[in-house]
């Protein structure tokens, strides 16, 4: 098991790939995230170290927190995959709406959607890409008009 775990964690790291599907940024203040963007930021932990991620929102601010998918711990195919079975919708924002931006169609609460899709097969197709950030971590975001 901890064999897996450290073959996992050397040759997950997707976010080059991740980063060939992305058209255009747009910096996005945190309280207009919405469940299935695709952002990205530089996130700075609570013990100083700092980090660039690529995220799909799942809960874009419970209790100051957003949790989402880190798309660096596997392939963009998956995100494709997954665009495919749950759909995609344009973002509905007067600043956005505009651009054409994709997101992910994520109808039911981010429990539900977690559990019902994401849950099974978390540890095979999705590896350790769960992830909580504090908000306040954030100097910026920005959403990305990724190929779904």
């Amino acid at each position: 098991m901890l064999l897996k775990m450290l073959v996992g964690l050397v040759l997950a790291n997707f976010l080059k790939e991740h980063q060939l599907n992305v058209n255009k940024k747009l910096i996005i203040p945190k309280f207009q995230l919405q469940k299935g963007m695709v952002v990205s930021g530089k996130y700075k932990s609570q013990e100083g170290g700092s980090s660039e991620y690529i995220i799909l929102v799942l809960q874009p601010n419970y209790e100051g927190k957003l949790h989402g998918l880190s798309l660096k711990e596997f392939k963009p195919q998956i995100v494709k995959n997954l665009a495919s079975d749950v759909g995609t919708t344009l973002i509905y924002a007067n600043r956005f709406r505009q651009l054409q931006i994709p997101k992910l169609q994520l109808i039911a609460s981010s429990k539900r959607f977690y559990n019902s899709k994401l849950k099974k097969t978390m540890e095979s197709t999705f590896n350790t890409s769960y992830r909580t950030f504090n908000l306040n971590g954030f100097s910026s975001l920005m959403l990305l008009d990724y190929n779904l």
